[in-house]
């Protein structure tokens, strides 16, 4: 998975935006009752490959480029 916050106010989005990683853990909490969207419920833990653990939600995260082009 690659990262893409597309929000370019937030102060991670230079440092976030292409990183690429893997899914190592996916939890599910009560944030799509307060959205209402089910998918914000899933959080989806992610090792970068240079090995930090980031969490994520949905909207944040992209195929990898290499997963594109399949």
């Amino acid at each position: 998975m690659r990262d893409d916050i597309l929000d370019e106010t937030d102060p991670n989005d230079k440092y976030w935006h292409g990183p690429e990683g893997t899914v190592v853990d996916v939890t599910v909490d009560d944030a799509g009752e307060d959205t209402g969207d089910g998918r914000d419920s899933i959080d989806y833990l992610v090792e970068t490959v240079d090995g930090e653990s980031v969490h994520f939600r949905w909207r944040d995260l992209r195929p990898s480029l290499e997963d594109n082009e399949r």
